[in-house]
């Protein structure tokens, strides 16, 4: 009988042990934090600017691993038709890639992923960085390049690595998911490159002071203030053309295909805009433009905020300070129909985009996300 009985209760320990192990490996106990590694060290932080933001900070670039936490709401404050944020929160604007909006929370030092789509919202916290100052995803956002202080570097979300990239770089631009950088130091050497796994390979000198890319037809095109619009073709030897005449200032934005481009110009004062393809045949052309920042641009609509001082309107001015619009443009491009819409409401809007009759768009005044009927926000 004793016998038994110690047979039962050393099995009742087993079979508790087993349990409680069990348990402990679902609930993480055993994991290990995984965090993104450093590549070549961490340099000190002083002060920056949030893109779009000044802010100050003493405290070091830090990594975090990646988290998911759930802000509930109901279907009915989701479909209201008030003018309500998605997230109640000054946040700063990265990307907006339906259904996600991408962020940075400088209260949290957190850059996250936001689901608008789901009745529960998902918020992923991707990347924790003390003192953003800028942040661009690649296209299919399997990259971060990020600058703090003085400093650019390049996250790798798939690897969970972090490169600092070379000390001299000025400017980058994503072709697909490749990352190609401009470095200048100040002197005399000013030219593009590729950066890959660490690796930094020359593609060719360029002279232009403060340049801006964007993709359009498998080329690069760079442009800045008084200056041509120049084509790089990298397909075979790097080859630097003409591709528009000069003007006082640009602002270019490829559409999703990147098989149309719309041209914002200013010239003589005053800001026109287009519509080209490949061959710089005009599409469409209107009497007005605005900063590539402030539309979108898809295969079936351009959609552009502009600035209620569009005579007076400066891009690099705006970068730094935001100001108020007066309207929103909305140009179907299947139809050809033009909407015109006058804003009551004071936004500085950014990456306004249409889905399902419902603008989405991030505000520089309130530094919120909005998805809302055109209605709320417009008088006719």
């Amino acid at each position: 009988m004793d016998t038994k009985k110690l047979i039962l209760g050393i099995s009742f320990i087993i079979i508790s042990s087993i349990i409680l192990f069990g348990y402990l490996i679902n609930s993480g106990f055993f994991k290990k934090e995984k965090k993104p590694k450093i590549i070549e060290g961490q340099n000190p932080i002083n002060k920056s600017k949030v893109f779009f933001e000044q802010t100050t900070s003493s405290e070091t670039l830090t990594t975090t691993p990646k988290e998911e936490t759930n802000i509930t709401t109901t279907k009915e404050e989701k479909n209201t038709s008030s003018f309500k944020p998605l997230i109640d929160k000054p946040l700063d604007f990265l990307k907006i890639d339906y259904p996600f909006i991408y962020f940075y929370d400088s209260e949290e030092a957190l850059v996250k992923q936001f689901n608008i789509e789901n009745e529960v919202y998902k918020e992923k916290e991707i990347f924790k960085v003390i003192n953003l100052e800028k942040a661009v995803f690649s296209p299919q956002n399997t990259k971060l390049v990020f600058k703090t202080d003085s400093n650019y570097y390049l996250l790798d979300l798939k690897k969970d690595l972090v490169y600092n990239l070379n000390p001299l770089t000025k400017e980058f631009i994503f072709l697909g998911e490749d990352l190609i950088l401009y470095l200048n130091n100040n002197l005399s050497s000013s030219y593009l490159a590729f950066f890959k796994e660490g690796i930094m390979s020359k593609i060719i000198d360029l002279g232009i002071v403060n340049p801006r890319f964007e993709v359009f037809n498998k080329k690069i095109l760079i442009y800045s203030q008084d200056n041509p619009v120049f084509s790089l073709s990298l397909e075979k030897k790097p080859n630097l053309n003409i591709f528009l005449d000069k003007a006082d200032d640009y602002s270019l934005l490829s559409n999703s295909r990147s098989d149309l481009l719309f041209v914002s110009f200013k010239e003589n004062n005053s800001w026109k805009s287009k519509i080209i393809n490949a061959k710089k045949e005009i599409i469409n052309s209107f009497e007005w433009g605005t900063a590539k920042e402030k539309c979108s641009f898809d295969d079936q609509y351009l959609i552009c905020a502009l600035p209620s001082n569009l005579d007076r309107f400066d891009i690099n001015e705006w970068l730094f300070s935001p100001q108020n619009d007066s309207k929103l443009i909305i140009y179907n491009l299947k139809d050809k129909t033009y909407q015109e819409k006058t804003l009551k409401i004071k936004l500085d809007i950014v990456n306004p985009q249409l889905k399902d009759s419902r603008i989405l768009f991030w505000d520089r005044l309130s530094r919120k996300f909005y998805q809302v009927n055109i209605e709320d926000i417009s008088f006719n």
